[in-house]
């Protein structure tokens, strides 16, 4: 029986935590394209469906169950919304980062 709960337990803590941060992974929005990898470092592109793209490559700061990114006044957290699934909440002025008339937006991402 002890060992029946302990497997239990075992078991409920692995699927929690999955779920508590965001994981290494290739993700894919409506406008922009994500690839987080083990050592938290990223490569993010958009195009906003014309010529001109936006491209930032960085390194997540782990804060708690989220990652963070800041430079040139532009700012990227990104939260886990399930297993396969982010939010990238985008603040501050991400322009320096990308060609006219494209940006980078908040949005939901989804693994590929």
């Amino acid at each position: 029986m002890k060992k029946l709960l302990l497997a239990t337990l075992t078991a409920s803590l692995v699927v929690s935590s999955a779920f508590a941060g965001v994981t290494a992974g290739n993700y894919k929005g409506n406008n922009g394209n994500l690839s987080i990898k083990q050592n938290m470092q990223f490569s993010y592109d958009s195009d906003n469906g014309g010529m001109n793209m936006c491209m930032i490559d960085g390194t997540f700061q782990k804060q708690g169950n989220v990652l963070q990114y800041e430079e040139q006044n532009c700012k990227m957290v990104i939260s886990a919304k399930s297993a396969n699934a982010i939010h990238l909440e985008v603040s501050g002025d991400c322009s320096y980062f990308c060609g006219m008339g494209a940006s980078v937006d908040t949005e939901d991402m989804s693994k590929k």
